[in-house]
C-alpha cells in the first residue's frame, strides 16, 4: 500500500472532526510531506504524535492480518531516514523505552499473526499481533529510564519492516530481567494487562523487564515507587517472550536481583 493511500486510510478512521481541525493529530493523519508534522515538535510531542500514529494503524481492519508490517514500512522508512535512527517493527530507537510500552486497547485479547517464516515478527512488536493497541500513560519527566533495554548493534543503519538485508540485525531486544513476586502481584492483578490472557496462566508469571521508573514514590513507603513494566515469560529456545505490559510498584518485585535476557 503506497504511502498516500495508506494515509488516506487512516484519515478514514480518525477523521479530523474526532481531534478539532487544528488538532496536531489531525495534521498527523493527513500530513501530505509525512513526516514533516512530527519534525516540527518538540521531543515529548513527537513520540506522543508517533504513539498515536502507530495505535491508529493497529486499528485498522486489514483483510489478511499478515500485510500489518508491509503496509506500514514504507512510513518506517521516511521516519528512520528522518529522525536519524533505527526504526524496526513500530518501534522507534530514538524513542525506545516509550515505544515498548504499548497494551491491548480492549477487551479482546491481542493474537499472534501467523507470518511467513522469513517475515516474522519479534514478540516485543505490537506488529506481532492482530488487535488495536494504546500506549501506558507516562510522565513526560521525572522517569529514569533503564539503560540495560538497547537493540543489539545493527549491521545497517536503518531496519524496518521492508524485506532487507538489515531486517535481520533487529531481531532481539537485550534487556535485564527482574522476577516477580507473585504473592504481591496476585493481590492486585489489575496491574497488569496481559496480551492474550487465554494463553497464560496469570498465577505462573514470573518475570518483568522493567522499561522504567518514577523518580518519586507515590505513597509513604519506599516500595511505592511505580515501575512501567513489560511482562515477560521464558521460552524453550532461550531468551524471553513478551507477554504483556504494566504499571507495579517496587513492593511487587522478588528480591532475587536482575539477569542480562533477550526478549525474541
Amino acid at each position: 500500500m503506497a504511502c498516500r493511500g495508506l494515509y488516506r486510510t487512516l484519515g478514514t478512521l480518525a477523521p479530523e472532526a474526532n481531534f478539532g481541525s487544528d488538532s496536531p493529530k489531525a495534521a498527523l493523519l493527513g500530513d501530505p510531506q509525512f513526516p514533516q508534522v512530527i519534525l516540527k515538535r518538540n521531543p515529548a510531542d513527537r513520540a506522543a504524535l508517533l504513539q498515536k500514529l502507530f495505535e491508529t494503524y493497529s486499528a485498522m481492519n486489514l483483510t489478511v492480518a499478515a500485510d500489518k508490517s508491509v503496509a506500514i514500512s514504507g512510513l518506517e522508512r521516511r521516519l528512520a531516514k528522518n529522525l536519524d535512527g533505527i526504526t524496526a517493527y513500530g518501534v522507534m530507537e530514538c524513542y525506545l523505552h516509550r515505544s515498548l510500552l504499548w497494551q491491548r486497547a480492549a477487551e479482546k485479547p491481542l493474537r499472534r499473526i501467523k507470518y511467513p517464516k522469513k517475515r516474522s515478527i519479534p514478540s516485543w512488536s505490537w506488529m506481532a499481533y492482530d488487535g488495536a493497541i494504546e500506549y501506558l500513560k507516562v510522565p513526560n519527566q521525572g522517569v529514569e529510564w533503564n539503560n540495560c533495554i538497547f537493540f543489539p548493534p545493527a549491521r545497517g543503519s536503518v531496519a524496518t519492516t521492508a524485506p532487507a538485508k538489515s531486517q535481520s540485525s533487529v531481531r532481539e531486544l537485550n534487556v535485564s530481567v527482574s522476577a516477580l513476586c507473585a504473592a504481591e502481584i496476585q493481590r492486585e492483578p489489575w496491574r497488569l494487562s496481559i496480551d492474550n490472557p487465554g494463553a497464560v496462566d496469570f498465577e505462573e508469571l514470573a518475570s518483568v523487564v522493567v522499561v522504567g521508573r518514577s523518580r518519586t514514590s507515590i505513597g509513604s513507603l519506599p516500595g511505592d515507587v511505580e515501575l512501567y513494566v513489560l511482562v515477560v515469560k521464558e521460552t524453550f529456545m532461550g531468551g524471553y517472550q513478551r507477554v504483556g505490559a504494566g504499571r507495579i510498584q517496587e513492593r511487587h518485585l522478588a528480591a532475587k536481583g536482575t539477569m542480562v535476557g533477550r526478549i525474541i
